[in-house]
């Protein structure tokens, strides 16, 4: 498990970006919903040129909503599967 680190201010909007294969089925999710930030929507971005299948990027939109640290904690797996095959673990401080 991976762990990255971010600093935000209170109020921004800020992004969490997963390396992803949307084609596999697998997706990233966020667990624990907190009452430090709102999900502001999910996307996939893959590199320009790239080809049908090819890697790229889950985005997660996040805008923090109270002062404090917290964990952001996300996990990869097929949604009709229970076993996650990734995590990421998010150390967030709002400031």
């Amino acid at each position: 498990m991976e762990k990255l680190q971010l600093k935000v201010a209170l109020g921004a909007s800020f992004e969490v970006e997963l390396g992803s294969g949307a084609s596999t089925g697998y997706r990233w999710e966020l667990l624990e919903p907190h009452d430090h930030i709102v999900l502001l929507g999910t996307s996939f971005r893959q590199q320009a040129g790239a080809a049908i299948g090819d890697g790229g990027s889950q985005v997660f939109e996040l805008q923090a909503q109270k002062l404090g640290a917290l964990q952001l904690h996300f996990v990869r797996k097929r949604r009709w599967e229970q076993q996650a095959i990734d995590s990421q673990v998010v150390d967030l401080t709002v400031a």
